[in-house]
C-alpha cells in the first residue's frame, strides 16, 4: 500500500467522526467504526505497531458517571481522543 492510499484511508476514518458526534452514545456504529479502523491499521502497519497501539489506547482510562449525560460525555471524549489519534497518524504518514 502506498503513502497516498494510507493517507486516504486514515482521512476517510477521520471524516466519519463528525457524523458520529451527532449520535447517541449507545449507537452500534461507533464500535463498528473503531473495529474497522483497527483492522485498517493492522493491515497497514501490523498488529504490534506503534500506530495501532496509539489508536487503540487513545482514550486511555476515563472516569464516567453512569447517567445518560455521563455516558454521552464519555462517548464524546472517546471520539475526541480517536480523532486526535487519527490526525497524528495522518501527519506522520504525510511526513514519510
Amino acid at each position: 500500500m502506498d503513502k497516498i492510499e494510507i493517507i486516504a484511508l486514515l482521512k476517510k476514518a477521520a471524516a466519519e467522526v463528525p457524523e458520529m458526534r451527532k449520535q447517541n452514545y449507545a449507537n452500534g456504529e461507533f464500535t463498528r467504526w473503531r473495529d474497522r479502523v483497527l483492522r485498517t491499521l493492522t493491515d497497514i502497519y501490523g498488529l504490534d505497531s506503534s500506530q495501532h497501539r496509539r489508536f487503540e489506547n487513545a482514550p486511555g482510562k476515563s472516569f464516567k458517571v453512569n447517567t445518560e449525560l455521563g455516558m454521552q460525555q464519555d462517548y464524546g471524549f472517546k471520539l475526541d481522543c480517536y480523532e486526535n489519534s487519527l490526525k497524528t497518524l495522518i501527519q506522520g504518514a504525510e511526513m514519510q
